[in-house]
C-alpha cells in the first residue's frame, strides 16, 4: 500500500511539472509551427529562471520527502504499538522505555518521553506526552510550511523577471533614433515581452503547484495530528494500569 501511494504521488508530481513546461512549448508550436523544448523556454525567459528552477527542484523534492514522512504507518508503526502494549501488560516498563528510544519514528519518541518520567506521577506523563507530541507536530508543520514560502516568492521573482524584461521593451523604445535598433526594433521588443511573459508563467505555474502540495499536506497533518493523540492517549492508559499494577504488587 504504501508503495503504491508513494508511487501514485512520484508520477503525480512528475506529470504536473511535464504539463506546465510542456504547455508554453505547445502553444507556441502551434502559433508558429517550430517547436521549442522546454529548456529553449528556460533559456529565452533569462536569469530569474534560475532561481525559479532552482525552486522548482527544492519544491518537488521537499514535497516526496513530506509524502513519504507523513505515512501513518511511518508515524506510528503498528510494530512499535503491539509490543509497548505486551510490555506494558507484563509490567517491563524497562523494557517498553528502552524499545521505544530505539524506534527511530515520531510515536517512539513520544512514547519514550512519557515513559522517560513514568517514575514522577501520571499528570507529569501526560505533560511529557503532550509537549513531546507538539514537538513532533510543530517540526512536521515546519517542514510543510517551506512549501508556503516557495509560493510566496516564486510569483515575486516571476515578476521581478517581468519588469527586468519590460524595461528592455521601453529602452528598445527610447532607442528609436538609433538605425541598427531601428532595424532590428519588432524582433528586440518581441524578445523582451518574451521574456517577461515567460518569468510570469513560470512564477505562477510554481506557486499554484507549491501552494496546492501546502494545503494538502497541511489537512494531511490535521489528520495525522489527530489520530497520533488517539494513540497517545491509549498509550498514557496502558502506561497508568501498568504503573498501578506494578505498585499493587
Amino acid at each position: 500500500m504504501r508503495t503504491s501511494r508513494t508511487l501514485g504521488g512520484t508520477l503525480f508530481f512528475l506529470a504536473f511539472f511535464a504539463i506546465a513546461l510542456a504547455a508554453p512549448a505547445f502553444a507556441e508550436s502551434a502559433a508558429s509551427g517550430e517547436t521549442l523544448s522546454a529548456w529553449q523556454i528556460i533559456v529565452k525567459g533569462g536569469w530569474t529562471m534560475v532561481p525559479l528552477g532552482l525552486l522548482s527542484l527544492f519544491a518537488v523534492g521537499l514535497a516526496f520527502h513530506i509524502f513519504l514522512i507523513l505515512d501513518p504507518k511511518a508515524l506510528v508503526p503498528s510494530d512499535l504499538v503491539g509490543s509497548l502494549t505486551e510490555h506494558l501488560q507484563a509490567g517491563r516498563l524497562a523494557d517498553a522505555e528502552n524499545f521505544a528510544a530505539r524506534h527511530d519514528s515520531v510515536a517512539g519518541r513520544i512514547f519514550a518521553a512519557g515513559l522517560s518520567v513514568r517514575s514522577y506521577g501520571s499528570e507529569k506523563v501526560a505533560e511529557y506526552l503532550n509537549n513531546s507530541g507538539r514537538r513532533e507536530i510543530s517540526s512536521l508543520k515546519r517542514r510543510i510550511t517551506l512549501l508556503a514560502y516557495v509560493g510566496v516568492i516564486s510569483p515575486l521573482l516571476g515578476l521581478l523577471g517581468t519588469v527586468l524584461g519590460m524595461i528592455r521593451a521601453f529602452r528598445v523604445i527610447s532607442m528609436a533614433s538609433n538605425p541598427v535598433v531601428q532595424h532590428e526594433k519588432p524582433y528586440l521588443l518581441a524578445s523582451a515581452i518574451w521574456e517577461a511573459m515567460i518569468t510570469t508563467a513560470a512564477g505562477l505555474i510554481l506557486a499554484i503547484f507549491a501552494l496546492l502540495i501546502y494545503y494538502y499536506f497541511s489537512g494531511r497533518l490535521q489528520k495525522v495530528a489527530s489520530d497520533l493523540e488517539v494513540e497517545t492517549e491509549k498509550f498514557a492508559l496502558a502506561l497508568s494500569s501498568a504503573t498501578k499494577t506494578g505498585e499493587g504488587r
